[in-house]
């Protein structure tokens, strides 16, 4: 077994009552973040009294970043920022940040735009409005591409039908257009600002778009006649598939335009293969709904799908009963899902099913939104109000996509290549300068680059310069941990608690690389993979898990090793497994003894024992 090494970083951050207060909001990441990544909103609002249902207090927009992409403005390192028209209310919900950190190519995708549209106020009850933006990029430049909704800030949007502003329906179209669809009826759309993140997926993805035609179908999504279906291309796996999905939708009054569900096959019947999506939205009155839904297949995906209605399992969950609470009040359900650990993104979509005529609070907002609580429970949460008039029984459809399966494998310490083995100095992003003078004199004015003096003086300049230049990058070439050797060397072991030995420059350097891993190690198999390849390199390496805290890793080498390296290898395995886990560690050589049932195995006089380290 190999070293794993992610290609996505996802990272849920849940918004407390006390933190989105104000028109701002300022997240501060956990890592810097990479430059192709995606936004994930599931905002909602705390509890609503009469006149603070509307999208202002609980509909949000990204409008900054740490690379200024595309129409967003620059943070610096380290944070996002997000916008919205009004603080009446806090904002409450989840912000899951999808990053890809390599193999974008292929395994992975690329940011390739972020655009920031200003969408009008359209004419009253003119049904489909269309705005169309031009993209950075003409789509026949990029590969398979999928639109996300990096969220709305509105403007006016005091009103609980206005929540159909913030519905809108995101379509690749032409041959480098965005078109954006909302839906007016009843002045129930006003202006707003949508971000658009354009993201192009990685040769292993196959991406496929469906767009619904509007329809009016509505119900609690109990019944196949509740869902509307749209035809998939080509047939998905359903284990294998995770889908976005962009909604228009018509709101007269103060029915639920967001009480939507988007999910595979028809509705009610989940199939390993599917060839449709389905549709529902629950509403007493009718609701034209259209969708444009992007599915994502991977081989390596891993996607479990969670369908109404959640609880038990049996019936539809009854949350919310008479009388209300005097003060808003938070509940939720959670459902179990597969116990794995690493990358993974939840994404939900609910109803509910009301139990008296539309009234406000029940949907559009307070909306739901999900929280991995654990490993193995998926929280779907919501304010009570206190304005709440009747009981609700709700339905609804989760999407727990794992990214575990999407990693780069490496199968020998041999072929260690970036970023495994890279060290934070040696990735910074610079340049050398070899020609600082030829640099000064294209910046002159043009009325000064005939004048001998004053281009004698620029270059003089430039000379001290260009000394610093070639020191300062002499340091910084030589003293990397790829590129130092000798003393130089040695003062990294003395930083990090490496000692020399016996050991030769090329040696060190791995060991000095599995110390630092060692030094911040949680224990993690992870971890200790990545130590060990590197120590016992050149090698083969196996792992093995023995329940509850015993794991066994065998490193299988052409060349024994020394009783002296063999110390090594054990020292600093021991310094990385943390309190409480037992390692077994074997050295196995290539022509190793073993007997008949065995037919890698060589016999007496010809095999050689494997050995403990």
């Amino acid at each position: 077994m190999g070293d794993r090494l992610p290609v996505f970083r996802i990272t849920q951050y849940e918004l407390l009552a006390d933190q989105f207060t104000g028109l701002t909001y300022t997240l501060a990441l956990n890592n810097f973040l990479a430059p192709d990544y995606f936004v994930v909103l599931n905002t909602s609002t705390d509890g609503l009294l009469a006149g603070e249902e509307a999208p202002e207090n609980w509909s949000c927009a990204v409008t900054s970043d740490p690379f200024g992409t595309g129409d967003l403005a620059n943070t610096g390192k380290g944070s996002l920022i997000f916008t919205r028209e009004s603080q009446d209310r806090p904002i409450v919900g989840t912000i899951t940040v999808v990053e890809c950190i390599r193999e974008q190519g292929t395994k992975g995708f690329r940011l390739r735009d972020v655009r920031v549209t200003n969408l009008p106020t359209p004419a009253p009850a003119s049904g489909p409005d269309v705005t169309v933006v031009t993209a950075n990029t003409a789509w026949s430049d990029v590969g398979q591409v999928s639109l996300h909704h990096g969220g709305s800030v509105t403007t006016g949007a005091t009103v609980d039908r206005h929540t159909a502003t913030v519905m809108a329906r995101l379509e690749p179209s032409g041959d480098d257009q965005i078109t954006i669809e909302r839906r007016e009826f009843n002045l129930n759309v006003v202006e707003a600002d949508l971000a658009i993140y354009v993201v192009e997926w990685g040769s292993e993805w196959t991406v496929q778009t469906v767009t619904t035609p509007y329809s009016a179908t509505v119900g609690d999504g109990s019944l196949l006649a509740h869902y509307d279906t749209g035809v998939i291309p080509i047939a998905v796996e359903r284990a294998e598939t995770m889908i976005f999905s962009t909604v228009v939708c018509e709101q007269p009054g103060t029915t639920g335009a967001t009480s939507v569900i988007v999910t595979l096959g028809d509705g009610i019947n989940e199939l390993e293969t599917e060839g449709t999506i389905a549709i529902n939205v629950n509403a007493p009155g009718t609701e034209l709904t259209r969708t444009t839904t992007y599915l994502m297949s991977h081989p390596d995906l891993a996607v479990s799908w969670h369908r109404h209605p959640f609880g038990d399992g049996a019936t539809v969950d009854h949350l919310y009963v008479v009388p209300t609470p005097t003060v808003p009040e938070r509940r939720f359900t959670t459902v179990t899902v597969p116990n794995i650990q690493g990358e993974r993104l939840a994404l939900l979509w609910a109803n509910n099913e009301l139990a008296v005529a539309p009234s406000r609070n029940q949907m559009p907002a307070p909306l739901w939104w999900p929280f991995l609580q654990t490993n193995d429970r998926l929280r779907a949460e919501r304010f009570l109000p206190t304005t709440l008039v009747a009981s609700i029984d709700w339905n609804g459809a989760a999407m727990l996509a794992d990214f575990a399966g999407l990693v780069r494998v490496i199968e020998s310490a041999g072929a260690l290549d970036q970023p495994l083995d890279e060290d934070p100095i040696s990735s910074i992003p610079v340049a050398f300068e070899p020609e600082h003078c030829d640099r000064i004199l294209e910046a002159l004015l043009f009325q000064f680059r005939d004048k001998p003096r004053i281009t004698a003086l620029a270059c003089a300049l430039a000379e001290g310069v260009q000394q610093l230049e070639d020191v300062v990058w002499t340091l910084i070439a030589d003293r990397t941990l790829q590129a130092a050797s000798g003393a130089s060397l040695d003062q990294w072991g003395g930083v990090v608690g490496e000692d020399r030995g016996a050991l030769d420059d090329d040696d060190y350097r791995r060991f000095i690389q599995a110390r630092i891993i060692a030094n911040n190690s949680g224990g993690t198999t992870e971890e200790l993979i990545r130590v060990f390849v590197l120590v016992t390199a050149p090698s083969t390496v196996e792992h093995v898990e023995l329940l509850p805290m015993t794991a066994i890793f065998r490193a299988f080498r052409e060349v024994p090793m020394s009783i002296e390296l063999r110390g090594r290898v054990r020292r600093i395995m021991d310094a990385a497994r943390g309190t409480g886990r037992e390692l077994e560690l074997i050295e196995v050589p290539t022509n190793f003894f073993g007997f008949a049932g065995n037919p890698d195995a060589l016999g007496y006089d010809q095999g050689i024992f494997s050995r403990n380290i």
